[in-house]
């Protein structure tokens, strides 16, 4: 929103800043879009659209004010991939092939202009970015509306083959296992790991990392963790 005291400036909305912080949350959690969805509707949480027009009267051409809280995925996809969240301007998203034209291109990233740390940010830098880089690499989400959060970072340490997330129903739990081992018929060890275990190894690393940046932060941005 527009900083009272200082028109030109953007500043958190106290109202809805914690809606897209928590989006975000839940999609790095390994949330999909279209349970975040559900979520926010079920919750009754305000679409954008429903939002601003109570707000500020402005109404968009899809507004639908018989569904307040029925919020679109392609919404979603658009606000994981909004650096204005955490605290930098973008310009030149789009662009004209002629004056002409009202019809405006999306611009290819490497010809927008980025300014960082133009204002505050409502989702950290470290966040953004891994959001950011799952989204765009991640597949669909399962029948259970679940993004798989280890989703590109997992390979076997014998074979090198991506790893991939299966769930044992008889158990109850999820786990990953080998890439090549489950596309050939073989006798050979099955090499997986449960999720669980991979969350516990994940938050040691965390924990590890944080105790460091407390201590001794001096030396943490040009440190590199294993």
């Amino acid at each position: 929103m527009r900083d009272p005291s200082s028109p030109k400036q953007i500043i958190p909305d106290p109202e809805t800043a914690p809606v897209v912080k928590r989006i975000f949350e839940m999609y790095a959690s390994g949330i999909g879009i279209k349970r975040i969805c559900g979520i926010l509707e079920q919750e009754q949480v305000l679409s954008p659209g429903v939002y601003n027009y109570k707000k500020n009267g402005s109404r968009s051409r899809d507004l639908k004010l018989d569904k307040p809280y029925a919020w679109a995925n392609n919404t979603i996809r658009k606000m994981l991939s909004n650096q204005i969240y955490c605290g930098d301007t973008v310009n030149f998203k789009t662009y004209s092939k002629s004056n002409k034209l009202k019809k405006r291109i999306k611009n290819a990233p490497e010809n927008m202009m980025i300014f960082p740390n133009t204002h505050e940010a409502i989702i950290d830098r470290t966040t953004f970015d891994l959001v950011r880089k799952h989204f765009e690499g991640r597949k669909r989400a399962d029948k259970r509306g679940e993004l798989d959060k280890y989703a590109g970072y997992l390979y076997c340490a014998e074979c090198g083959s991506r790893l991939y997330r299966n769930r044992d129903n008889a158990h109850g739990y999820e786990s990953y296992r080998c890439g090549h081992y489950e596309s050939r018929k073989s006798d050979s060890t099955s090499h997986y790991i449960r999720e669980s275990v991979l969350d516990e190894i994940v938050l040691r690393a965390m924990k590890k990392v944080t105790k460091y940046a407390r201590e001794r932060s001096d030396e943490f941005e040009t440190t590199k963790f294993a």
